[in-house]
């Protein structure tokens, strides 16, 4: 999904509060009814894409800690975004085919949707070259590089874990 969009607590009944960037709180009851879910993201009823994510939380959870650790983990999250995170802050400016040339596995449909949803979180910035045919190229924001440290944490983290349950 787009940027910052709690499923499970919209199916599970739960009271949902939507903050938008500018800092509003609104009431999901008639926001979530009026949001309506594609394969490009998050559109409103008039099929107009949304420029920022969404941030939905909790209204029962007042923690701010648990709150900042779901939207980490809801940018963070799945299978590819750490990849491709790593794969730029180490190759710098990269085209879309040498994004999938080097990560192995990931498909044309879902490395578009993945970068898509980086670039609206701030994280990877997407340049259009005036060439002759059109070149784009995905790099890190500055953001995105403060990244590093938490992704070489969870590396290391990962390391001592395999040690602890294989014992290798």
């Amino acid at each position: 999904m787009f940027g910052f969009f709690y499923r499970s607590k919209l199916r599970a009944g739960r009271p949902v509060n939507a903050v938008i960037p500018c800092g509003k709180v609104v009431p999901c009851k008639k926001l979530v009814k009026q949001l309506v879910s594609t394969k490009f993201g998050i559109t409103n009823d008039f099929g107009m894409k949304r420029k920022e994510p969404l941030i939905l939380d909790n209204t029962c959870t007042k923690d701010d800690e648990l709150i900042a650790a779901k939207d980490t983990l809801a940018v963070l999250g799945g299978k590819w975004k750490i990849q491709l995170i790593t794969t730029l802050n180490c190759g710098g400016a990269l085209q879309f085919m040498e994004i999938q040339r080097i990560i192995d596995g990931i498909g044309p449909k879902m490395l578009s949707k993945e970068l898509h949803d980086l670039e609206l979180n701030h994280l990877v910035k997407r340049s259009v070259m005036d060439t002759k045919p059109v070149t784009v190229k995905y790099e890190l924001t500055a953001h995105g590089r403060t990244l590093e440290n938490i992704i070489n944490q969870m590396r290391v983290w990962g390391l001592s874990h395999r040690k602890e349950v294989f014992g290798k």
